[in-house]
């Protein structure tokens, strides 16, 4: 048996599953009775969506690990949309999130805004 070499964070099989996941869980529960539940409709999109969300900060600073490393510069906005497949506001939230874990906008705002490991952390 042969370990295939995982490249990209695409490449993760169980993120793989867990998006497929998540859009049946979207297309499941916008239908029916089950949209009509707005408690059980949102609680169910939140936790479906939270594997994917995990895995995204996860790799977000692994890759800002590996810059700091290697002394280059952070990640913009767009290449973190890019890694995550985040629209704009999820980025952002994402983000907010990732400051309170040593993270930190170096410079500018929306898709430029370049974000790094705050500096003694790596």
């Amino acid at each position: 048996m042969s370990i295939a070499k995982i490249e990209r964070f695409e490449d993760i099989e169980a993120w793989q599953k867990s998006r497929e996941l998540t859009r049946d869980i979207y297309a499941a529960s916008n239908t029916g009775l089950f949209a009509k539940d707005y408690g059980l409709h949102d609680q169910i999109q939140r936790a479906a969506v939270s594997i994917d969300w995990e895995a995204a900060k996860a790799r977000v600073l692994s890759v800002l690990q590996q810059r700091a490393q290697r002394n280059e510069p952070g990640l913009t906005n767009t290449e973190i949309r890019g890694i995550t497949h985040f629209d704009r506001a999820q980025v952002k939230r994402l983000m907010a999130e990732l400051v309170k874990e040593n993270v930190t906008c170096l410079d500018g705002r929306g898709r430029g805004a370049t974000w790094s490991l705050k500096e003694g952390r790596s």
